[in-house]
């Protein structure tokens, strides 16, 4: 909700990796993504928290792996939606 307070800030997060895959109807657009799980809307129903990330050291990463980091948080532009 107020992520323009945050765009351009430089972050570190810890949490679990994972490949997310996005459908808008322009496409499918996969990514890196570190995420925590958190209370959602109904206690603990598990709503998963996170970041897209490039991978910049070509680290080969697996799915749950516990990772941690840092980068600029900007958006971008792709087939026509900002991420």
């Amino acid at each position: 909700m107020n992520q323009d307070d945050y765009i351009g800030r430089t972050l570190r997060i810890q949490g679990a990796y994972t490949k997310m895959t996005y459908d808008f109807g322009a496409g499918r657009h996969t990514v890196n993504y570190v995420y925590r799980n958190g209370p959602g809307c109904c206690g603990s129903d598990g709503a998963m928290c996170g970041f897209e990330f490039i991978n910049s050291q070509a680290v080969p990463l697996k799915e749950n792996d516990w990772i941690e980091v840092t980068g600029t948080l900007r958006t971008y532009e792709d087939k026509g939606i900002t991420f």
